[in-house]
């Protein structure tokens, strides 16, 4: 069945200048729904590059200060090393020694059933000689007795000048915490390589 168009051709114009009209109205609504639509997907991704790209940049600064810092001890540590070397060499009976070296030895006389849970250090300066360092171990004991054998070994480090271990913390015989207190003097050589 074929249909037959009886309006005349000023109408028929008319109608297809509507029929585009509508169809270019559709396809612009289209388009602007469509970049609307884009851009609201895109402009999250474009933030969340932009804050990955600034988190990269501190992390970037971070990893290098930290890279700079760990040349900077790893140099203080082979030259502290050099001067133990030439210092024994030379026959000097003194040894220079790092905090390192310091938290070794004392981690070294630990007793069966002390635990340790904390280094404290402090730096009081005295007269040009050197600096007096206090270090404050503390921890939990199993027993009176590994306690005080633990502060025993402590005060036989050669370094050591005094331990302090208050006897208020005596007052329990078992699951003691204690704070022991070491205090000892870094002269001025070492305060240089510091």
């Amino acid at each position: 069945m074929t249909s037959i168009n009886l309006l005349p051709q000023i109408q028929k114009r008319a109608v297809y200048r509507r029929y585009r009209g509508r169809l270019l109205t559709v396809a612009a609504i289209l388009f602007i729904l469509f970049a609307t639509l884009s851009t609201l997907f895109t402009l999250p991704a474009l933030f969340l590059g932009e804050v990955n790209i600034r988190a990269a940049g501190e992390r970037l600064a971070i990893a290098r200060e930290a890279t700079e810092r760990a040349e900077k001890a790893l140099v203080t540590e082979q030259s502290r090393a050099a001067k133990k070397k030439t210092g024994l060499l030379r026959g000097e009976e003194r040894v220079l020694l790092t905090h390192t070296e310091i938290v070794k030895a004392v981690i070294g006389k630990q007793e069966k059933g002390v635990v340790i849970e904390e280094f404290f250090y402090r730096e009081e300066p005295k007269k040009p000689k050197g600096i007096t360092q206090t270090l404050v171990v503390r921890g939990v004991s199993e027993n009176r007795a590994s306690l005080l054998s633990f502060s025993e070994g402590l005060q036989g480090l050669s370094f050591v000048g005094k331990v302090a271990l208050p006897v208020e913390q005596l007052a329990k015989s078992v699951d003691i915490p204690f704070s022991i207190t070491l205090t000892y003097r870094l002269g001025e050589e070492q305060m240089l390589g510091e």
